[in-house]
């Protein structure tokens, strides 16, 4: 099966930035589910924005986003909590990690790993979380011990694992 293009995707204006305000607002809005639904179906975490992927640059109509454009539609998803930058890479919420944390808790009571110390590795390796980028994983976690939920294990200053409360 293979990705649905939106639309909007084959309409030439898609790729430049539109002047009227109100219209922006509704392109960048349009740019930042389409880069979710993306991520979401190619289970992607992370984009290189200056890297010439297909997502940024349509070959059919020979169209492509400006790195200025781009940095734009970034910058809007950061606010609106749909991803953030680590380091060069952009890291895409297709989940927030909010989302996340429901879902490894979930786990975590349905197979009794409650009070358990589970390694970074063993959680990847759980079935609904065997690509979970790290960075996203790492932010789940920080949601669930905030609520008082979880807590990173150290052993030398050197985190070791995660235990569930």
């Amino acid at each position: 099966m293979s990705y649905q293009y939106p639309k909007a995707y084959s309409y030439p204006p898609f790729f430049t930035k539109q002047p009227n305000p109100q219209t922006w607002q509704s392109q960048l809005q349009l740019w930042k589910d389409f880069i979710i639904d993306w991520s979401k179906f190619h289970r992607a975490y992370r984009l290189n924005p200056t890297s010439d992927i297909d997502l940024f640059h349509n070959q059919t109509i020979d169209r492509r986003l400006s790195p200025q454009v781009i940095d734009e539609i970034l910058k809007y998803m950061t606010d609106n909590g749909s991803g953030e930058f680590d380091s060069k890479e952009f890291v895409i919420y297709w989940k927030s990690p909010e989302e996340w944390a429901e879902s490894l808790y979930k786990w975590i009571e349905s197979t009794g790993q409650i009070s358990r110390v589970l390694t970074f590795k063993e959680l990847k390796n759980a079935p609904d979380f065997n690509d979970i980028d790290q960075f996203v994983l790492r932010k789940a976690i920080q949601v669930l011990s905030k609520r008082g939920k979880a807590q990173i294990m150290k052993v030398d200053n050197v985190e070791a694992g995660v235990k569930f409360f």
